[in-house]
């Protein structure tokens, strides 16, 4: 995937193409980002073509929009697969309508590459708390669009927030975290 991207800046996203991932909203980012960078490439792994959604053939028409500016991976299977897509990425995009918490935006950010996530309940929690990204607003394309410029204007100082990030996705601070909670929830109530 490196070569053929040198001198491009690599955004990612991933996900089923489905109306919940927002997607729609990405591609229409992608459009105006064009526009104003031509040294910024999308890569997207994943599927399009789902079964159950005809999400996909309703938005064709802006994948051809962007066609020339994003890379379609696929569906990456593997753990070497994974690590070259997160390890070549500069930021990761997570433009959902709905999400409780987003493996994909984990993974990115375990990987070292910020997030721009959409602000919406369960996708911003890691951004917010580490301050490793930017949240953007659902539902306007402007704003991730402005995000994700605003992002590589900005990533030495995003780099800095990136131990916390990792604190945050280590597994034995989610487990005493969980402990907490856990012995919170049942403790014994007087009265």
């Amino acid at each position: 995937m490196c070569a053929n991207f040198r001198n491009q800046v690599l955004v990612g996203f991933a996900g089923r193409f489905v109306e919940e991932k927002g997607f729609d909203v990405l591609l229409k980012a992608i459009h105006k980002i064009a526009m104003k960078r031509k040294d910024i490439h999308f890569v997207y792994a994943g599927s399009e073509n789902i079964a159950y959604e005809n999400f996909y053939d309703r938005n064709k028409h802006l994948w051809e929009q962007v066609n020339a500016h994003v890379t379609k991976l696929g569906l990456l299977n593997g753990e070497a697969a994974l690590n070259a897509f997160y390890k070549n990425l500069d930021l990761f995009v997570l433009p959902s309508r709905s999400d409780t918490f987003a493996l994909v935006q984990a993974e990115a950010m375990g990987h070292g590459v910020p997030c721009i996530v959409t602000d919406i309940p369960g996708a911003r929690w890691l951004v917010k708390t580490s301050g490793f990204g930017i949240i953007a607003e659902p539902e306007n394309e402007d704003s991730p669009a402005e995000a994700i410029l605003h992002a590589l204007t900005r990533k030495k100082e995003l780099n800095q927030k990136r131990p916390e990030a990792t604190k945050l996705l280590d597994p034995s601070t989610f487990f005493k975290q969980f402990s907490v909670l856990e012995a919170r929830i049942h403790q014994p109530r007087s009265g």
